[in-house]
C-alpha cells in the first residue's frame, strides 16, 4: 500500500514552476515537517530506497540519517541490562572470519549495536566487521561500495527545504559558547540587588559551595531543608576518588570496554539499545546526530571493583530508601554522552533529591522550582487532557511560604534540551528564566526532590556518576508521592524499615497517610475532591482562564465587589490573579496592583481565622504609624460560587465547663441546623513588594543586624501586646468589626439571626481566640501525649515530664508575683520566622511588617466581660526559636528594649512550659535540629538552662 502511495507521479502537463511541486510532486502538499515526522517513519526500508530514486528532492528527505537511526533503534533496541554480559566469556575476538562477521550481522545486533559513521550503514551492516577484508567476500564488497556512497553530497536544483536545513545544522553545531554563564547572574542565596518598578530582575545561578569547609550540618539547615539546589567544588569532597583521576574515556574502554551497557534513546522507540563500552565510545567519537544516545545504565549488576573507584559523598549519607534492601528503586547510574546529549526537562522519580557528580566535561544545567513548570513543556493528565504551561500554576512564591505541591500527571511532552535552548529559551523574559549554571569537571550538583531540571552536554566527551536518595528533609514529600501513586506496598515496606531504625520520623509517614487518606468532610467531597490535600492545594492547580473554573468565578466576584483596590483588566477574557502557594488558605495575588485576596477554609478555623484577621487588620492600621501591617481594603464571604451542593457550616461551639472558646475537634459543633454551601470568607488587603521573610538574610548573609532588628521588633510587639485602655471597657475599633462583620456571619449561617445587633458573647469567644488560660489548660492535658508522638525528646526527658509540668495555667503563674494580670490586649499568636517580612537593601536586612494575624489571642474583656489574662510570653517561644535561633544573649537583649528587664527564673520555666505545649511539632523539631543536647538533659530544669540560658 505505501509503495504505491509513494511512488513518484509527476502531475499532468507542462512541468511546474515551483522548484518544490517539481521535487516531491503530490507529496508538496505536505510540509517538510509532517512529511519528514509523520509520513516517511511509516516506511520501510525498501520504500524508502524507491522514494530517494524518485528526484533529487525526495532522495534528501529518504536519505535523512536521522529516519535511519529510527529504523534501526526499532529494529534493534533493547532494554535488557547486564553489566556482566559478555562476548563469548567476556573476551572479543580480535579477528572474525567473514561467515563470523556474517553471523552476527544476522543475529539482529544480538551482541550490540556497532555503529558505522552513518545510522544507514548500520541499518545494513549492524554487527562488527572483520579486520581482515577478503575482497572475494561478497559481504566487503557491498560494504566498500556503501561506504564510497555515502559520504557523497547530494544537490537538487533550486529546492531549499529550511526543514532539513535547520536540522542539518542542529546535528553539526558546536556548543562551546554556552560554556559560560552571561555577565550579570546572581547566586540564589546572594543578596538581591535593588530594584525599582521598571528595573528587570536578574538572572540567578547557583551558589557555589566549597567541598571542603561543607559539614552535613550546614548542608542541611542552609540548603537540604530550605531545598536549595547548590553546586560543590571537589576539594574535600571527591578529589580523593579513583574514578575521578582514573576514569578518561581511554581508561574507561580499557576497563570495562567489553561490558554491555543500556544506552538510552530519548527520543524515539525502543527507548533503550545494547552497547559494549567500546562500541559506545566509537558511536560517540563519530555519531552527528541531533540528539545522541548516551550511557545511563544502573549499577545494581555493576562489577564490586567498581565501588571502588567511589563512595557517597558525606553529606548525602542518609538514604532513607536503603531500608527497602533489594526492593527500592533504581537509583544510581553511571552517565556518559557526547556534545548535544543530555536529559530534557524532568522531575526526578518519588520525589527524591540527587546529587551528579561530574569527572569529565562540561554540562549546562537548567532549574526552575518545584512550582514552576517550566515554560515550553506539556503535562499530560491521568485523565488524558493535555495541559500547557501557562495552565498550570506558574508563579513564584511571594509569601515565604515553604510548602509546595507537585502537580499531578501521566507524563511530560518537552523538547529536546538543544531544541529548548534554540527555541523557547530565547524568547523567554527575565523573570521566566530558569536558574542556571555550567557544571566543571570534579564539581557535584544538588538537586533537590520535586525541582524541574534539564541537562545539556558540552563538550565531546563527558562522564558523571549520580544517585537519588530519600533524606529526612524530603522524606515526607517522598511518602505523599508513593501514597498519590497508588504504590501502597511500596509505602508499607518503607515506612516499616524506616521506623525500625528511625522511630523519631514516624510523624512524617502519619502526615502524608493523614493528607492522602480519603476524606467524608462534606464540603471537601462537595468541592469534588478526595482528599484534604487535594482540596488545599486546587485553587493553585485550576487554570484561572478556564471559564468554568470555581475559583475563577469566586475572584471575579470579589474582583467586582471591590473594584477600587482590585481593578477590572482592560482584556475581558483576562483575569489578572495568580495563586500564592502556601498554606490551607487560597492565597491569590492581583497582578496589575500586588494587592492579595485571602479565602479561609474550614479546614482552617475559617470563621474565627477570618474574624481575628478582620479585627487586628482594622485595629492596627489605625493604630501603626509605620504601616508594618497591611491595609485592610475590604472583607466578606462568597456564596453560591461553589458547585451548588449544600453543606452545614463548621463553628466552635462553647465547652461545658464555660472556657470559651476551642480548637480541638473534639469540640465542634454546628453551628446551624441549616445546610449551606461553606461562604468563603475572604479580605482584601495591601501587599507587601518586595519582602522576604526574617529567615532568609540568614540564609543568604549568615547572621542578622540586631542593632536594627531588635528595637524594631520591641517596638512593633509593644504595638501589638499594649494593654487594654480600661480593664473590662471593649474598644470602638472591635466593636466596629462586630458591627460590620455579623451581617456576613449571619447571611452565612454561621450565627443564628436573633435581631441582636451583635453576635451573643457565647459565639464571640467561639468566633476569637479570647480563653487563653482554658487554651494553656487543654494543650497541658495533652502535652505528654504530644512529646511521645513527634518523637524529639530523649527517654529520660519523657519519663520526667508529667512531675514538670504544672497542673494547670493558675499553678503555672500562681507563684510568680510580677505576671501581670491583665496582661496585653492581643497575641499575635504565631510569631514565627515567616510572619516577619523585610527587605534588602545591598547586603543589609530591613525589617518592615507583620503579617498573618489569623492565629491571634484577644483579651475576653474585649468581647463583653471578664478581666483579659494574655501573656505575653506565649509569642516569644517562636520568636526566639525560630527568628533568633535559641539565643539567649540575643533574646535578652530584646526584652531590655521591649520592657527594661530580662527574663526572670519563674518566667524561665514559664517559657519553657508555652515551648512544649506549643500546638506544632515544629517547635521541638526546630530546637532538636539546632540544640539537640536540649532533649538529652536528666532533668527538665537542666533543659531550661540549656535552650534559655541562666537568668
Amino acid at each position: 500500500m505505501w509503495r504505491g502511495i509513494m511512488a513518484f507521479v509527476p502531475p499532468p502537463g507542462p512541468p511546474p514552476a515551483d522548484p518544490r511541486q517539481l521535487g516531491l510532486g503530490f507529496l508538496h502538499l505536505l510540509s517538510d515537517e509532517f512529511l519528514s515526522i509523520f509520513v516517511l517513519p511509516r516506511l520501510d526500508s525498501t520504500s524508502l530506497n524507491t522514494l530517494a530514486a524518485c528526484s533529487s528532492a525526495l532522495y534528501l528527505f529518504a536519505r535523512d540519517d536521522q529516519l535511519w537511526r529510527t529504523m534501526c533503534m526499532a529494529k534493534w533496541g533493547h532494554s535488557t541490562r547486564g553489566w556482566r554480559k559478555r562476548f563469548d566469556d567476556g573476551v572479543i575476538p580480535n579477528d572474525y572470519s567473514c561467515s563470523e562477521c556474517t553471523r552476527l550481522m544476522n543475529a539482529n545486533g544480538a551482541e550490540g549495536l556497532v555503529f558505522k559513521g552513518t545510522w544507514r550503514l548500520t541499518f545494513y551492516f549492524p554487527g562488527p566487521l572483520c579486520h581482515g577484508l577478503h575482497d572475494s567476500d561478497q559481504l566487503h564488497r557491498k560494504w566498500r561500495m556503501a561506504i564510497a556512497n555515502s559520504f557523497r553530497f547530494a544537490v537538487a536544483p533550486r529546492f531549499r527545504s529550511q526543514f532539513l536545513e535547520l536540522k542539518w545544522a542542529r546535528c553539526h553545531m558546536d556548543l562551546t559558547e554556552l560554556r559560560s554563564l552571561e555577565p550579570g547572574y546572581v547566586p540564589i542565596e546572594e543578596e538581591m540587588p535593588d530594584l525599582d518598578e521598571n528595573s528587570e530582575p536578574p538572572n540567578f545561578t547557583l551558589q557555589l559551595v566549597s567541598g571542603a569547609t561543607l559539614s552535613p550540618e550546614e548542608f542541611r539547615e542552609r540548603f537540604d531543608e530550605p531545598a536549595l539546589p547548590i553546586m560543590i567544588t571537589p576539594d574535600g569532597f571527591i578529589n580523593h576518588w579513583k574514578a575521578f583521576k582514573d576514569w578518561s574515556i581511554d581508561r574507561m574502554v580499557e576497563l570495562y570496554g567489553n561490558c554491555k551497557f543500556k544506552v538510552g534513546n530519548e527520543y524515539g522507540t525502543p527507548r533503550n539499545v545494547n552497547m559494549t563500552f567500546r562500541q559506545y565510545n566509537d558511536y560517540m567519537r563519530n555519531q552527528r546526530d541531533e540528539t545522541p544516545l548516551y550511557v545511563f545504565d544502573g549499577l545494581e549488576s555493576a562489577p564490586e571493583e567498581f565501588f571502588k573507584d567511589y563512595d557517597v559523598p558525606r553529606i548525602f549519607e542518609e538514604d532513607l530508601f536503603a531500608t527497602l534492601g533489594a526492593g527500592r528503586p533504581q537509583y544510581r547510574w553511571i552517565v556518559v554522552g557526547p556534545m548535544r546529549s543530555g536529559a530534557s526537562w524532568h522531575q526526578d522519580p518519588q520525589a527524591t533529591s540527587a546529587w551528579n557528580a561530574l569527572l569529565s566535561g562540561r554540562k549546562r544545567w537548567a532549574l526552575y522550582p518545584p512550582d514552576v513548570v517550566p515554560p515550553g513543556v506539556f503535562l499530560m493528565t491521568r485523565d488524558g487532557q493535555l495541559q500547557r504551561t501557562d495552565e498550570i500554576y506558574n508563579n513564584e512564591n511571594g509569601n515565604g511560604q515553604e510548602k509546595q505541591q507537585r502537580p499531578e500527571y501521566e507524563r511530560i511532552i518537552s523538547p529536546t534540551s538543544l531544541i529548548w535552548y534554540l527555541e523557547v529559551y530565547p524568547t523567554l523574559t527575565a523573570s521566566m528564566k530558569p536558574v542556571e549554571i555550567v557544571q566543571e569537571p570534579g564539581q557535584t550538583i544538588f538537586v533537590p526532590g520535586g525541582w524541574w531540571h534539564m541537562v545539556l552536554n558540552l563538550d565531546e566527551i563527558s562522564i558523571a556518576v549520580t544517585q537519588n536518595y530519600v533524606g529526612h528533609a524530603n522524606l515526607q514529600n517522598v511518602c505523599e508521592d508513593l501514597l498519590q501513586s497508588g504504590d501502597e506496598k511500596m509505602f508499607a515496606k518503607f515506612k516499616s524499615g524506616v521506623l525500625k531504625d528511625y522511630p523519631q520520623y514516624e510523624n512524617e509517614f502519619n502526615d502524608a497517610i493523614r493528607q492522602l487518606t480519603p476524606t467524608s468532610d462534606e464540603i471537601v467531597l462537595g468541592e469534588g475532591y478526595r482528599t484534604k490535600f487535594e482540596f488545599i492545594h486546587a485553587y493553585a492547580e485550576e487554570s484561572l482562564e478556564n471559564p468554568s473554573s470555581i475559583w475563577r468565578k469566586r475572584l471575579l466576584t470579589v474582583q467586582n465587589r471591590h473594584a477600587d483596590s482590585l481593578p477590572l483588566s482592560p482584556e475581558v477574557d483576562s483575569i489578572p490573579f495568580e495563586p500564592i502557594l502556601g498554606g490551607q488558605n487560597p492565597v491569590f495575588q492581583h497582578t496589575p496592583t500586588g494587592n492579595i485576596v485571602k479565602f479561609y477554609t474550614h479546614l482552617a478555623n475559617g470563621f474565627a481565622t477570618f474574624a481575628s484577621e478582620v479585627e487586628v487588620l482594622r485595629r492596627l492600621v489605625n493604630a501603626d504609624q509605620d504601616n508594618s501591617v497591611p491595609h485592610l481594603f475590604g472583607y466578606g464571604t462568597v456564596l453560591g460560587a461553589g458547585t451548588g451542593q449544600n453543606f452545614r457550616v463548621i463553628s466552635k461551639k462553647e465547652p461545658s465547663d464555660g472556657a470559651g472558646e476551642s480548637l480541638d475537634p473534639d469540640t465542634v459543633a454546628w453551628a446551624s441546623p441549616e445546610m449551606i454551601p461553606w461562604p468563603w470568607p475572604y479580605v482584601v488587603m495591601s501587599c507587601m513588594t518586595h519582602q522576604s521573610p526574617i529567615r532568609e538574610p540568614v540564609k543568604r548573609l549568615g547572621s542578622l543586624d540586631w542593632d536594627r532588628v531588635l528595637p524594631w521588633l520591641a517596638t512593633r510587639l509593644t504595638s501589638i501586646h499594649k494593654p487594654l485602655p480600661q480593664p473590662g471597657k471593649a474598644s470602638q475599633p472591635f466593636h466596629d468589626t462586630l458591627q460590620t462583620i455579623t451581617p456576613i456571619l449571619i447571611e452565612s449561617g454561621a450565627i443564628p439571626n436573633d435581631g441582636s445587633p451583635y453576635p451573643p458573647a457565647q459565639m464571640l469567644h467561639s468566633l476569637f481566640r479570647t480563653n487563653f488560660p482554658a487554651y494553656i489548660n487543654r494543650r497541658l492535658l495533652r502535652c505528654v501525649r504530644s512529646q511521645h508522638a513527634w518523637g524529639y525528646v530523649g527517654a529520660t526527658l519523657l519519663a520526667d515530664l508529667p512531675r514538670y509540668l504544672p497542673r494547670s495555667f493558675e499553678d503555672l503563674v500562681a507563684v510568680d508575683p510580677q505576671f501581670e494580670a491583665t496582661g496585653a490586649a492581643m497575641l499575635h499568636g504565631d510569631l514565627s520566622s515567616g510572619n516577619i517580612l523585610g527587605r534588602f537593601e545591598g547586603k543589609e536586612w530591613i525589617p518592615e511588617h507583620i503579617i498573618d494575624f489569623g492565629d491571634a489571642f484577644h483579651s475576653s474583656a474585649e468581647v463583653g466581660g471578664g478581666q483579659g489574662v494574655l501573656d505575653p510570653l506565649w509569642d516569644f517561644v517562636a520568636m526566639y526559636i525560630s527568628v533568633m535561633n535559641s539565643d539567649p544573649d540575643v533574646f535578652h537583649k530584646f526584652l531590655i528594649l521591649y520592657r527594661g528587664r530580662g527574663l526572670s527564673l519563674l518566667e524561665r520555666r514559664r517559657v519553657m512550659v508555652y515551648t512544649l505545649c506549643y500546638e506544632f511539632e515544629g517547635a521541638v523539631r526546630w530546637i532538636k535540629r539546632t540544640k539537640p543536647l536540649v532533649f538529652e538533659a536528666k532533668t527538665w530544669e537542666e533543659a531550661e538552662v540549656a535552650l534559655w540560658g541562666i537568668v
